[in-house]
């Protein structure tokens, strides 16, 4: 193992924690992501976090050789697809598959629009789309999309920061940031920072978890 990262990733984990406002967001997230367009909760829901950074300029195309080319990006949805549970991936029921919800983070729209595309090859169509209630989430531009399988896809806008909307953009990446460490499956672009608060406390949780299974 890496000490140095093995360090990192655990000072990370330990040192930072979201403000009030911060934490409220996260949780008024992970409620709507653990329930249906008509308000009802699903149990046990299983939370693949995809964090794709392509450093790309929707307005003029470019984009930064350190981080995927977009016609790399299907591949983090196979890798997710990879690792997730079996009963999860191929599930017998529609009640199992309403329990898959994938966070996608990206700085692209055209990327998130191939990331969708990608899991419609494997979920279907998407069926329905709806925004939540609650006035925070709303200004942070959540939004579900359900596909025909069952499963579903949150996402918040993504928009290039203005002075008019640098605090709300601020915010949303902050919320961002944080629920992707509340997510069963983390798949996250290497060189990118923006998924270092998700990758400290799921290394966190596995080092709790072998020290608890340790003691058993």
């Amino acid at each position: 193992n890496d000490v140095a990262a093995d360090f990192f990733t655990s000072f990370i984990g330990s040192m930072l924690e979201p403000g009030p406002q911060i934490e409220q967001s996260i949780r008024e997230l992970l409620a709507f992501m653990h329930t249906t367009s008509e308000g009802n909760e699903i149990p046990d829901t299983y939370l693949i976090g995809l964090q794709v950074r392509t450093g790309r300029n929707d307005e003029d195309g470019s984009e930064t050789e350190a981080f995927p080319h977009q016609d790399w990006l299907p591949n983090f949805v196979r890798c997710a697809y990879a690792a997730t549970p079996l009963h999860l991936r191929r599930p017998a029921s529609r009640q199992d598959a309403q329990r898959v919800v994938w966070l996608v983070a990206t700085d692209s729209a055209e990327g998130l629009g191939r990331i969708v595309r990608t899991l419609g090859r494997s979920e279907g169509a998407v069926v329905e789309a709806w925004t939540p209630t609650n006035g925070v989430l709303n200004d942070l531009g959540a939004k579900m999309l359900q596909f025909d399988s069952g499963a579903r896809v949150v996402t918040l806008d993504w928009e290039e920061t203005t002075d008019a909307t640098s605090q709300i953009a601020s915010l949303r990446a902050q919320v961002v940031m944080w629920a992707l460490s509340h997510c069963d499956l983390l798949v996250a672009t290497v060189g990118s920072s923006f998924a270092s608060v998700g990758r400290a406390k799921a290394h966190s949780r596995n080092l709790n978890s072998g020290r608890a299974q340790g003691q058993a």
